[in-house]
């Protein structure tokens, strides 16, 4: 409830920037509108400079800033009317919102009253805790794999899947290491990471090719990406990709990024 506030909030102070922004410009722009007309397939425009004034003045071509002017005052208070009509209905809409969302108010109750209520949605921790445990099947490393770690004691194959899961930890955002999907026409994939969005409920899985100046690899990740398509996986929707090579290694600001776009 607090994030849908806040975004109509931000929504609202922005469409008061954008009306004194425009405002401000309609102050000088000269009086009257522009009538445009067609006249054997030729665009004309012409000048009213007062509303009983039905045909208007005809704008010659060297005049014809003026008819650019006028169209964008017309432009721009049209701008302004639906400004005005969106910040009343946001406004509304704020005032009639309650304070929580129905299944919100189950965190309201007392722990004496949670113990004997079946709420309508699960709670975050509940939901959170519950697909943090949920067992699995992990990859195994061969015997002379790196030992690498992250930040949270956890065994990986790669620096780059390090930085990968140290910010995911940083930004408490709960993943599961190759978690084994199955996908149709390719069999068991374990991607580098399933990311729980705790705030949609959503899983998200993120692969990293770190290897791309290799032909061999390169050809198989294409492979596997279009296999994750087939089978419903797509960029910014439940798949994250991230690519690298020697000359151009993963960057963490894209990292911080993407998780900022779709982790949180």
């Amino acid at each position: 409830m607090s994030q849908i506030r806040e975004y109509f909030t931000q929504r609202l102070k922005e469409l008061d920037r954008l009306r004194d922004q425009l405002q401000s410009k309609t102050a000088g722009y000269p009086e009257g509108t522009l009538r445009v007309s067609k006249c054997r397939g030729n665009t004309q425009y012409y000048y009213r400079q007062d509303k009983g004034d039905r045909q208007g003045r005809y704008i010659r071509k060297e005049d014809k800033d003026l008819a650019r002017r006028l169209a964008q005052k017309a432009y721009d208070e049209s701008l302004i009317m639906n400004i005005e009509q969106e910040r009343e209905a946001i406004s509304m809409f704020l005032e009639m919102l309650p304070k929580e969302f129905a299944e919100e108010i189950y965190n309201t109750l007392s722990p004496e009253r949670q113990v004997l209520v079946s709420p309508i949605r699960e709670s975050d921790e509940k939901f959170r805790k519950r697909w943090a445990e949920s067992e699995y099947q992990r990859k195994g490393f061969s015997d002379d794999a790196p030992e690498l770690f992250s930040a949270c004691g956890e065994r990986v194959r790669s620096k780059s899947e390090i930085l990968i899961a140290d910010y995911l930890y940083r930004n408490d955002i709960d993943y599961k290491y190759e978690y084994p999907v199955r996908l149709k026409g390719w069999g068991t994939v374990h991607p580098d990471f399933l990311i729980l969005n705790l705030r949609l409920r959503k899983e998200m899985i993120w692969e990293h090719f770190g290897e791309m100046d290799d032909q061999e690899y390169a050809r198989k990740a294409i492979r596997k990406i279009a296999s994750y398509r087939s089978n419903g996986y797509y960029e910014g929707k439940n798949l994250i990709l991230t690519f690298e090579t020697a000359d151009s290694p993963l960057n963490t600001r894209q990292i911080q990024d993407l998780i900022q776009q779709y982790c949180i």
